[in-house]
C-alpha cells in the first residue's frame, strides 16, 4: 500500500514540474515553441501582460518579439490567435505557416486552424490536408467538438 502511495506522489511530482518551471503543460514540444533571446521574451511577456488590456499594444509586442527572434513560435502563435479572434485570416494564415516553418511539431491546433481557413477559402486539398494532420492522434485533440468539426469538414470534402 505504501509503495502505491509514493508511486503516486511520484507521478504528480513529476507532471506538476513543467507547471511549477512556468512552462504550459499543454504545449506538445518545448524543442523550439519558446526563444532564448532575453529581448524577445521580454517582449512576450510584456504583451501576455497588456494583451487583455490592449489588443493594439499586444499586437505590436509580439511583432518586437519576432523582430528579435524570427524562430520565436509561441509569439507567432498569438498573433495567429489574435488574428483569427479579429477574423483576419489572411494575417492568421500566414502567422500559423511562420510557425510549421520555424517548429513543425509545435501544436496540432496549428494544423486545425489552417485546415478551417483553407476550407473558408474553399482551398479544400490544402484544408484536407491540415485537418488530417489535426486527427492524426486524437489524444492531443482537447475538445470533442473540435475533432467533430475537423471530421464534418473533411466529411464534406471527400
Amino acid at each position: 500500500m505504501v509503495k502505491y502511495l509514493l508511486l503516486g506522489i511520484v507521478i504528480v511530482l513529476i507532471l506538476s514540474v513543467p507547471a511549477a518551471l512556468g512552462q504550459d503543460p499543454d504545449k506538445e514540444t518545448e524543442d523550439c515553441s519558446s526563444s532564448t533571446s532575453k529581448k524577445a521574451l521580454k517582449y512576450y511577456k510584456k504583451a501576455v501582460d497588456v494583451s487583455s488590456k490592449s489588443s493594439g499594444e499586444a499586437n505590436h509586442l509580439y511583432k518586437e518579439a519576432i523582430k528579435e527572434d524570427p524562430d520565436f513560435a509561441d509569439a507567432y502563435y498569438k498573433l495567429a490567435r489574435m488574428a483569427m479572434g479579429r477574423e483576419n485570416y489572411l494575417a492568421a494564415k500566414k502567422y500559423f505557416l511562420n510557425i510549421l516553418e520555424v517548429c513543425p511539431s509545435y501544436n496540432i491546433y496549428v494544423h486545425y486552424y489552417l485546415g478551417q481557413i483553407y476550407h473558408s477559402a474553399e482551398e479544400y486539398t490544402k484544408a484536407v490536408e491540415h485537418l488530417r494532420k489535426f486527427m492524426k492522434d486524437p489524444d492531443k485533440i482537447k475538445v470533442d467538438r473540435h475533432y467533430n468539426t475537423a471530421e464534418t469538414i473533411l466529411d464534406k470534402a471527400s
